[in-house]
């Protein structure tokens, strides 16, 4: 299993321990920042072990991007939660105010999101995404993980036609707008200091009611 960024866990291998040092160099510099003796001084290792794992730094950088998106996968998208339009919710408010996934009861009650003095795992991605201007391989890493966001969304909206719990949309389309927005405001909250998101987020719910729920 890839290394687990959300719960900060003791790496288990040398190649994991170096794939979790990229993540924490680029937390804290960036990918500008970020050069294969900077990894090796996070990981406590040597530039030789990186290059015995690695051929480069691109094909470090995309394993790193491949463990990043089994971890979005099975911790961002994957909800344990049974309503679908809250899991639409929940996708939404973790991008927009950056909480992981809280838990909702079967009271229907939502449970405590993400400490605010917690980093967001997905900072990590800012920097790389904008190399996938230039770069195909980023590109198609980086799509991959837009696609998850979008079939997951896609997934939730298609079940609550299905109940009857929001009016007949095409579930494809609706999810790209949905998250489109939802990106726009994960950016904005991860480069602006003054972004007040919360009012955002409940315009958000607000338009997902009025435009899907019956």
């Amino acid at each position: 299993m890839a290394i687990d960024f959300w719960n900060d866990e003791e790496p288990t291998n040398g190649r994991e321990r170096i794939l979790q040092a990229v993540y924490y160099a680029l937390r804290e510099d960036g990918y500008s920042g970020l050069s294969i003796q900077r990894i090796a001084d996070e990981a406590d290792v040597s530039k030789a072990t990186i290059y015995h794992h690695f051929e480069n730094k691109e094909d470090l950088m995309l394993a790193f991007l491949e463990s990043m998106l089994s971890q979005i996968d099975e911790r961002a998208i994957r909800l344990d939660i049974t309503d679908p339009l809250d899991r639409i919710r929940v996708l939404v408010d973790r991008l927009l105010v950056g909480r992981l996934p809280p838990k909702i009861t079967e009271d229907n009650e939502e449970g405590p999101g993400i400490d605010s003095e917690r980093e967001d795992p997905l900072t990590a991605l800012i920097d790389i995404r904008a190399q996938a201007v230039h770069d195909t391989e980023y590109r198609d890493r980086i799509g991959r993980i837009d696609q998850m966001f979008e079939d997951q969304l896609a997934s939730d909206i298609a079940e609550a036609v299905e109940e009857g719990t929001i009016r007949e949309v095409d579930p494809e389309r609706t999810a790209k707008t949905v998250y489109t927005l939802a990106l726009g405001g994960f950016f904005r909250r991860m480069t602006t200091d003054d972004a007040d998101l919360e009012s955002v987020r409940e315009d958000a719910y607000r338009l997902i009611d009025q435009s899907l729920v019956e």
